[in-house]
């Protein structure tokens, strides 16, 4: 992930609650390194990796995890974002990052 702000942290934090790998570009080779940092600083990052060598890194993980035992994928109901409570609220304590009230592509 590249980017401004903390946009991808969240759903960085989804793909490790599901089990999968986390994997983020190197911040010090990001035209806007806001994105990876957040993610690095927030979430259990498996790899952090140049983009040069992202491909081999994503090969080599689809044949590691294509030889272990099937995965548990949890139900999409179970993976509710870290923040929202069952009534919808949300728990300021818990959003990983501070809203910057604009959205893409502004």
């Amino acid at each position: 992930m590249s980017g401004a702000l903390d946009d991808g942290t969240i759903g960085m934090a989804m793909v490790k609650r599901a089990g999968g790998v986390a994997a983020v570009q190197d911040p010090d080779e990001a035209m806007h390194p806001g994105m990876p940092a957040s993610a690095i600083d927030k979430v259990p990052v498996d790899h952090v990796v140049r983009t040069a060598g992202m491909a081999d890194l994503l090969a080599e993980l689809a044949v590691e995890r294509a030889q272990e035992q099937t995965l548990e994928v949890p139900q999409m109901s179970e993976l509710r974002l870290p923040f929202v409570d069952s009534a919808g609220g949300v728990d300021e304590q818990d959003i990983p990052g501070t809203p910057s009230g604009l959205t893409c592509p502004e």
